[in-house]
């Protein structure tokens, strides 16, 4: 499920697509909890903000897509920084929680609300393509 109310989120749905899954976006905290009680979701997608409620209602692993957006220092005296998605990381981080067995996905209510250690691989020639699409999410 996609619960992200963020410029990236077509961008992010668009890798979610080509990676084979089914992206169901969620448009507010009530859409979200009616859809997660509907369907038995491999994972969710959000943002810093929205975890802690996400994680009251749901069990599903959360990927947390402000862990993948960088700022990107500034260039010049009056330039903004630019923010950069990295694509290549979070495509790493999506098959890695796919991977884990789905007993091991699952969140236990009593388990400790921690963050899962990856290490990013380097991407195949098709995920390059995809990478290039995004790199300015």
């Amino acid at each position: 499920m996609l619960y992200l109310n963020h410029p990236a989120a077509l961008g992010i749905n668009a890798i979610l697509m080509w990676l084979g899954l089914e992206a169901t976006p969620a448009l507010g905290f009530t859409d979200f909890r009616n859809k997660s009680a509907l369907g038995d979701y491999e994972l969710i997608v959000t943002d810093s903000v929205k975890i802690r409620r996400i994680r009251d209602v749901s069990r599903a692993s959360v990927i947390n897509v402000d862990d993948f957006i960088f700022r990107e220092p500034a260039v010049g005296l009056f330039r903004r920084k630019q923010r950069r998605f990295d694509a290549s990381a979070f495509i790493s981080r999506v098959q890695y929680v796919l991977d884990m067995p789905s007993e091991s996905r699952r969140r236990s209510p009593d388990r400790d609300r921690g963050v899962i250690s990856f290490r990013p691989s380097r991407p195949s020639a098709e995920q390059h393509e995809c990478l290039l699409a995004a790199r300015n999410i």
